[in-house]
């Protein structure tokens, strides 16, 4: 699939969705006399998202993501897409993939953004493999410093995992995974009549009350820190994403030292201390990580 799944998460935040009903740009469209359509990357409840190239700019290539027509005639949903454009908007650092144009199509509404080359650390990463403690902290550094410029940003998040941190063609990292569920840090969502952001990493508080601030993504940050340590998820894996999500918000997960004894104790701690299911126990910040 390539990095094609970052795009994917980003049109579709809900799973399970089917866009046949609705007309796609077709190869070769352009779109605001200023991006030819190349191919399309993934498509979801509410909007689809095309790989373009840009006419003007050297050809730039840049994702385009576009709410599809049931959704542009929703008021709701144009003000949480128009929100969650602004709000990517102000996120500016070199780990974090940037936005560029808000496009009014008449009859949608659409952005671009930077098109990512190379796949996600979900897809990347082997299936059951751990990596060595300075690959652990070379990442780790790059992720932290990522979710550092979008806390600074005044926002959290909310979707963070392995899936939406992107590793490029020249070796660094680029967080993205924007959607619905980035919102500012103000301790509530923006919207409460649905859970956003992916099931394996959303935190217990956001979870039970809707809740969310930096240690929402701290929380996130230690089930991947997890996973990079150990080669696994920390958590049993039910027979539903509800019931696996459900048995998460009640358990601890074992300690990185007890699936890798070689674990060293800071990296451990670390851990242990991002993913306390009671957010006033947790690391509250990523500089304390």
């Amino acid at each position: 699939m390539g990095c094609h799944d970052f795009y994917r998460s980003a049109a579709c935040a809900d799973s399970g969705c089917d866009d046949s009903a609705y007309p796609r740009l077709s190869r070769g469209s352009v779109v605001a006399g200023k991006y030819i359509v190349l191919e399309s990357i993934g498509e979801g409840e509410r909007s689809a998202t095309y790989a373009c190239r840009c006419l003007h700019d050297a050809g730039q290539l840049v994702a385009l993501k576009m709410l599809l027509p049931h959704a542009a005639h929703d008021a709701g949903a144009v003000a949480a897409f128009a929100q969650e454009y602004r709000l990517a908007k102000l996120i500016d650092h070199p780990h974090v993939l940037q936005v560029y144009d808000w496009i009014d199509l008449g009859d949608s509404v659409a952005y671009t953004l930077e098109y990512a080359l190379c796949g996600t650390l979900a897809e990347v990463l082997p299936e059951g493999r751990s990596l060595s403690v300075p690959e652990i902290e070379t990442l780790g550094r790059q992720m932290c410093t990522a979710l550092e410029a979008v806390h600074r940003a005044g926002l959290v998040h909310n979707n963070f995992g392995l899936h939406s941190v992107y590793v490029m063609k020249d070796g660094r990292l680029k967080l993205g995974g924007f959607g619905p569920a980035l919102a500012p840090a103000s301790g509530k969502t923006v919207r409460e009549d649905r859970i956003h952001g992916h099931l394996d990493y959303v935190s217990p508080e956001y979870v039970r009350n809707g809740t969310i601030h930096a240690a929402s993504d701290v929380y996130a940050l230690g089930i991947v820190l997890y996973e990079l340590t150990t080669g696994r998820y920390p958590f049993e894996r039910l027979s539903s994403p509800v019931e696996s999500l459900r048995h998460r918000l009640s358990t601890d997960a074992p300690a990185p030292v007890y699936c890798r004894a070689a674990c060293p104790a800071p990296l451990n701690r670390v851990i242990i201390n991002a993913m306390r299911r009671e957010w006033q126990n947790r690391l509250s910040s990523i500089a304390e990580v």
